[in-house]
């Protein structure tokens, strides 16, 4: 009989959503089955630095049959929804990044002290709690445009789009070929969540400032 599970899986409790990930796994003495030994994400810190010096971990054995996989419910959620989890940033360590786990409402997941729990990209499942005020939701850089232009048919007066950074500039006017409106830049690195790739063919129009009546 082979254990379902592996060392450093992350689990949760059948009657419970907080993720805890497996320290240690035994085949039971009295029972033809596995247990584990398992701490919640909150406290890894605290195990990790100072070890286990009252015995807290040693004593905490469990049926391996009280526990199922934590990660694979909301990813397969997210799949089926077609929805993409945020991607964070560690402000102190810009190079490293972490996808945001989501309970069963799709919820961000957070441990017992509010930090939000992420998914390190590139560190083979690694999963971590942070504070919020130590990570940065990563955003496409857009840019709002405001149309100068009346359509026949109504349509946005506003719009976010992802652009290039550098590529325009604030109080900038371009021109739309598809639909020949014209529109302002009003504000460059909006951070909007809800922008779109534009696939519209555009023009910018050189400009110069100048000023009506006398000097």
């Amino acid at each position: 009989m082979k254990c379902e599970f592996k060392i450093d899986d992350i689990v949760r409790l059948k009657t419970g959503e907080s993720p805890q990930k497996i320290l240690d796994i035994r085949q039971s003495f009295t029972r033809q089955e596995y247990e584990l030994k398992c701490a919640y994400l909150s406290d890894l810190r605290y195990h990790d630095r100072l070890g286990d010096p009252e015995g807290v971990y040693a004593r905490k054995w469990r049926r391996a049959g009280d526990f199922v996989r934590y990660v694979e419910e909301p990813i397969q959620q997210l799949q089926e929804e077609n929805i993409v989890p945020d991607l964070y940033q560690l402000k102190k360590d810009p190079n490293r990044f972490g996808l945001a786990m989501v309970n069963s409402a799709g919820q961000p997941v957070r441990n017992s002290q509010g930090h939000m729990i992420l998914e390190m990209k590139g560190e083979n499942g690694k999963v971590e709690a942070f504070a919020e005020d130590d990570i940065e939701l990563v955003t496409p850089f857009t840019v709002n445009l405001h149309r100068l232009t009346v359509g026949d048919k109504g349509g946005d007066t506003q719009i976010h789009v992802i652009a290039e950074p550098g590529q325009v500039q604030k109080d900038d006017v371009l021109l739309e070929l598809n639909s020949g409106h014209l529109w302002r830049v009003t504000c460059t690195d909006t951070k909007c969540r809800s922008a779109k790739e534009n696939r519209s063919k555009w023009l910018k129009i050189p400009t110069e400032a100048i000023r009506f009546g006398l000097e």
